[in-house]
């Protein structure tokens, strides 16, 4: 007798686990490589893609500082996304953060470096805060949708650092092929260490110290149990005696200050000037990055890096006159294959019995016969 096998719903909400996720992103790799080398008539162009990554201490040393405002970009997203909410606007918050933290370095310049790089954090920090005020507000209260409020603020963000760049605070721009202002104090400079021949920042290790923060924050405190309320239903949050509508405005508050945290420390580790320079499709990217790592953030660290090869391979192929479109192909791809995991992670394979015959859970199982207790005679 022959069974039927068929593919049944499971868990209509279920992601993809941790190991299904990395083989996913494994085939994607690889079918983009064989894409792109295929597309591509220059015999070097594997060659170029590796000097720019992993086959230099150059490389190294770019991807690194690739790394470090994707990972903290895809941090802000993924706590929108804990409290149920998309933060598309990380770019915008990003250079709002940049500005507020070199308005404190104009102004207070004379202060003591640490004193005033700390300074700097928590002005960027505001900035980031204030800029996802507005989206946060009209989604709690008027229901506008914050992916439409996030995305437009990009621009004016972007017209904000075109008129301080050209106008108060305009010096040296043209030279170095960006609007950018004049350096911030060179004791607010992160230190940059080597391991061997390679540069490491200051600023990715306090991008991977944010992360782990932010996941046993989540995991150990009753933040936790917040975020996991407002991105559920309204009526089992009322009934946990939580506001659904005041835990995601918090959250979105904290997604956007993480998002001018970025532009901080991408100022003061690599940029060190308010300048164009500091993002280029850094929160798209950190989108990505939030919906490879899934519901771990943990994951962000290793996604970044991956993320942060990709975008150094592209500037390799750029060098090598290949179009760096490619590297928006790739992007795509490792998108399409981690969303067919949590496809597959939400069906199950079940083997039933052939069609026409009778459901086990229908079949009477046989009377049995019940003991039958002897009296002994008295």
């Amino acid at each position: 007798m022959t069974r039927r096998v068929s593919l049944r719903m499971h868990d209509p909400a279920a992601t993809a686990p941790l190991w299904m996720r990395i083989v996913t992103i494994a085939l994607g790799l690889a079918v983009s490589a064989i894409v792109v080398g295929l597309s591509s008539s220059s015999p070097g162009i594997y060659s170029s893609m590796w000097a720019a990554t992993f086959g230099s201490s150059l490389g190294l040393t770019q991807v690194g500082q690739l790394a470090t405002p994707l990972i903290l970009a895809g941090l802000a997203v993924a706590i929108g996304r804990r409290v149920g909410l998309w933060n598309v606007g990380v770019d915008g918050q990003l250079l709002m953060g940049a500005w507020a933290a070199t308005f404190v370095a104009f102004h207070a310049g004379g202060l003591p470096g640490p004193l005033l790089v700390v300074l700097m954090m928590f002005a960027g920090l505001l900035g980031g805060a204030v800029w996802a005020l507005l989206p946060a507000l009209t989604r709690a209260y008027l229901s506008v949708n914050e992916v439409i409020t996030t995305l437009m603020l990009n621009f004016v963000a972007a017209l904000w650092l075109s008129y301080w760049t050209t106008g108060p605070w305009a010096a040296n721009g043209a030279q170095l092929g960006s609007l950018s202002t004049r350096q911030v104090p060179a004791g607010t400079y992160l230190h940059q260490f080597s391991v061997g021949s390679v540069t490491i920042g200051l600023g990715l290790v306090i991008a991977v110290v944010a992360v782990v923060v932010a996941a046993i924050a989540l995991r150990w405190l009753r933040l936790g149990y917040y975020a996991t309320l407002a991105s559920g239903e309204e009526a089992t949050a009322r009934y946990a005696g939580v506001s659904q509508r005041g835990a995601q405005l918090w959250g979105f508050l904290v997604s956007g200050a993480i998002g001018g945290f970025a532009g901080v420390v991408v100022e003061l580790d690599q940029v060190h000037r308010y300048s164009s320079a500091l993002t280029s499709n850094t929160g798209y990217i950190g989108l990505i990055i939030a919906v490879l790592a899934a519901t771990s953030l943990l994951g962000l660290v290793p996604v970044g890096v991956l993320m942060a090869v990709v975008v150094a391979a592209g500037n390799g192929l750029r060098i090598a006159g290949i179009s760096s479109d490619l590297v928006l192909f790739v992007t795509g791809v490792l998108l399409l294959f981690a969303g067919a995991a949590d496809v597959a992670a939400r069906y199950r394979l079940r083997v039933g019995a052939p069609p026409g015959a009778a459901p086990v859970d229908a079949v009477e199982p046989p009377a049995t016969a019940s003991p039958v207790m002897e009296v002994p005679p008295s």
